[in-house]
This record gives C-alpha cells, structure tokens and sequence, in this order.
C-alpha cells in the first residue's frame, strides 16, 4: 500500500510538472507575439505611434517601447549602418551618462530588428542576412561588457529589451549564445520595491523561460503580481487609486504608469493559463485605470502633473499613447468591462467627444492632488505637504521643477496648450504658483533631490461634482 502511495505521489509530481511545463510554454508563445500583434485591432493607434516614435531618441523607457513590430525603412537603416564588428557608428558607446545612456539604442535596434525577423508579415521575416546581423550585433554586446553608471539600465532597462531579443531568438541560438544570454539576464535579481520590483521580477521571469526552470518561472510571477494590491502604507496604489514611489510622492506618469502598462501586459499573457490572474488582482487594475489614470488624461494628453521628472520631448502624448497601450490591453485581460474601457479609451485617450468622459470634482488626499472636469475643459492642481513629497531630481533630470508641488494649476480645452513648453518656461513662474525669485538651489545642476512643502496644512474635500 505503502510503495502505491510513493507511486502515485511520483505520478502527480510528473503530470504537475508536464501541466507547468505546458503553460510555461503557452505564456512563451504569447510573450514573442505580444511584440507585434496586440495592437491589430487598433490600426489608429498603431499607425500615431509609428509617427510618433519616427527618428525619436527619447529617454522615457515607456516611450521606447510603445512601437510593436518594426518599420521596413527602420529595419533597413539598422541592416546597412551595421558595422561588421557589430556595432552602430553613430553610437557612442563610451557614454557614462546616468540617463539617456547611448549604448541602450544598440539594444533597442536588436529588438527592432529580432522583431522584423519573427514576424511573419515583415519582409525581412526570416532571412537569413538579417539572422547573421542579430547574431554579430549581439557577440559585439557580449564582448562589450558594457556598463552603465545607473544601476538601472545595466538590471532593468537594457535586459528588458535584450530578453525579449533572447526569447524571439532562442531557437536560432547556438549553446554558446544561449548561454551567454542567460549570463546576461543573471544580471536581474529579486528585490526592491514597487515598480522596481516588478521590472526586475519580469527579467527573471525571461530567464526561467530560457532556462525552463518552472520553480524560477513560479517565484518570479509571484513576485511580479507582489505589488498588484491596494497600498495603505509603503510605495504603489493607494486607496483613493493613485499611485506613489520615490516615497510618499505622485507618480501617475512615471512609475504608475509603467506599472499598468506592465500588469496589463501580463494580465493578458498569463490569460487562460494556469497563472491567470485571480478576478480581486482584475479588480486592482480596472479600479486603477478606471478610478484613478482616468482623470488624469484630457483630449489625447496627460496632466504635466501627473507626468512627474520626466517632462522631455512629447512626454504628454506620449505617456498617453502608452497608456492607450495598456487600455488595450485590458480590453482582452478584462472583457466583461470592455465597454468601460472603450469609452475611457475614446472620450480621453483619442479625444472624441469628451463630455462623456469623466465629469467632476476628483481629489486624490493621499497625493494632494485634485482634478476639476466640466464638459468643455479640465483643471488640475498639486499640492505637497509634510506628508506629500512634491517632486524629485534622479539623474539631473527635472532640475528646475522645484515649484511643480507648489499649487500648480494646469487648464485644458484643447489639450496640448502646455506641449512641449518646457525648454522656454519660466519655471519661476509656474501657473497658480506663487513663489520666490532667484536665489536658493533653484535651476543649480543637481543630480538628486526632491521638492516638499514644510506645511501640513494642504488639502482638499469634493463631493464628487464640486470642491
């Protein structure tokens, strides 16, 4: 009796792990099609992010990846620029900068060009020259060893964009390669907090795959739906559905961001698997964006408050457009409210007929940040407060933002009236901002800090329709 029981022990361990296996797979699959095929029934979109993205070195690791699939013209320039070492003549790849770093683009354009090999509608789609290029552009990275001064790009951002390189490639590596890839993707461990986490848990997840190591595969996803909870305490969501890390600060744009478009993701590529997400982590998400980004997109442009240090270059459109992404997204992860994200998707992210959209007075008292909707405008105002941090410096970015946290009061009609303002702002100046002139560290070159309000007398109450 004894010796059956070990038998049929043994029995669930194998089909448990063949059931593992399985999905380990499944989620391979959707993971290299999520690459060019979860914009098809989007063409519009598609097509704004093609243009968008033309000829664009924008340092917003959210910008970057909007684009699936690759554009011939792209893919070609790419091809016949390439070195035969392995390397792109108008990168410099001795950059030591923190943010923007120049040797990430020799990452993104092997992802550009992975992308175009595996899709089977590219005309580049499984050509052998374009094969024979990845794999030189790839040895010249491996030979590199190239590291960045940001601990970010070298665990987070650029394995980001080679592990998606790795997965759509695994089947044309040899040993050797695979090898080094999965050396590679070692440099992601574990650990940090909110958003950070999740990056990290993604690239380990990428690792797993490659290695078929379903015990890594499990902790990984679990780490990365870790944060995937309202947040009372501590970085991420928080009850009134806003979303905080760098401490106690507003980071719908930034972090929040990148955060659904993440989940979202994953929501889909762990759809009909047995890593599913559970219907409260549904919950989370849809709450999120229902009740919280909503309000922070007006006409096709995101609220520059909400858009925290990283006001570069079409950052508003931008960060609206990657939010659309995620929209998309949940449309497939969460169909019984399709219709929900559809109208959000329509009214606020493409603009059309915005009185159907979010009307009110919504103020989020765990960020003090308020937003004031009529039919025909938008309002927004920032405060900051013992409790509240203002804003932040990460990298020299944001240098002159230190009254961004300061009352700032932003009005909409159309919805790009502030595109792309920055470079010729008074920053001393900021509207619904009253503060002093010259003197202080303001605009001094700062590579980290954060702007905070020395009050706690801040604050606002709504009823929903005024406040």
């Amino acid at each position: 009796m004894k010796r059956l029981s070990v038998i049929g022990f043994m029995i669930c361990l194998y089909l448990n792990g063949m059931a593992g296996t399985a999905g380990m797979e499944a989620v391979k699959r959707r993971l290299c099609e999520s690459y060019f095929r979860v914009l098809n029934n989007a063409p519009e979109l598609r097509a704004e992010i093609k243009q968008f993205n033309r000829g664009s070195r924008n340092p917003d690791i959210m910008i970057r990846e909007l684009k699936e699939g690759s554009e011939e013209e792209e893919v070609y320039s790419y091809l016949s620029t390439l070195n035969p070492e392995g390397n792109w003549p108008d990168i410099f790849y001795d950059d030591s900068s923190r943010s923007g770093w120049q040797p990430s683009f020799h990452a993104e354009r092997l992802l550009c060009l992975a992308k175009a090999y595996r899709n089977p509608v590219s005309a580049y789609y499984g050509k052998k020259d374009v094969r024979e290029k990845i794999k030189q552009a790839l040895a010249y990275w491996f030979r590199g060893n190239f590291r960045c001064r940001n601990w970010w790009y070298n665990e987070i951002g650029v394995p980001k964009m080679l592990g998606g390189v790795f997965l759509l490639m695994e089947s044309e590596m040899d040993e050797e390669e695979r090898g080094k890839a999965i050396a590679y993707m070692g440099n992601a461990r574990l650990g940090r907090t909110g958003q950070n986490r999740v990056w990290l848990a993604e690239n380990v997840l990428v690792r797993a795959l490659l290695q078929n190591d379903t015990l890594l595969f499990i902790q990984a996803r679990e780490e990365i739906l870790r944060e995937l909870k309202i947040q009372p305490e501590g970085e991420g969501i928080k009850p009134d559905r806003s979303f905080q890390q760098h401490g106690s600060q507003l980071q719908f744009g930034n972090y929040g961001l990148a955060f659904i478009h993440t989940m979202a993701h994953w929501a889909w590529v762990f759809q009909d698997t047995e890593y599913a997400l559970s219907p409260g982590q549904i919950e989370v998400l849809r709450s999120y964006l229902l009740e919280g980004l909503q309000w922070v997109v007006w006409r096709g442009y995101m609220d520059i408050s909400a858009c925290g240090r990283q006001l570069f270059e079409g950052t508003q459109r931008g960060k609206a457009l990657a939010l659309g992404k995620a929209v998309r997204n949940m449309m497939l992860a969460d169909p019984a409210y399709r219709k929900q994200y559809e109208q959000f998707y329509s009214v606020h992210l493409q603009g059309r007929k915005p009185g159907r959209g979010k009307i009110g007075c919504r103020f989020f008292p765990y960020s003090d940040y308020g937003v004031f909707r009529s039919k025909k405008w938008s309002a927004t105002v920032k405060m900051s407060s013992t409790r509240v941090i203002g804003g932040e410096i990460v990298n020299s970015e944001n240098l002159r933002g230190d009254y961004l946290g300061e009352g700032a009061l932003f009005c909409y009609i159309r919805g790009d009236e502030f595109r792309d303002i920055f470079p010729v702002w008074d920053w001393q100046r900021i509207p619904g901002v009253s503060c002093p002139i010259g003197g202080g560290p303001f605009g001094q070159e700062r590579r980290w800090g954060i702007f905070q309000n020395t009050g706690d007398f801040v604050g606002g109450i709504s009823d929903g329709r005024t406040g």
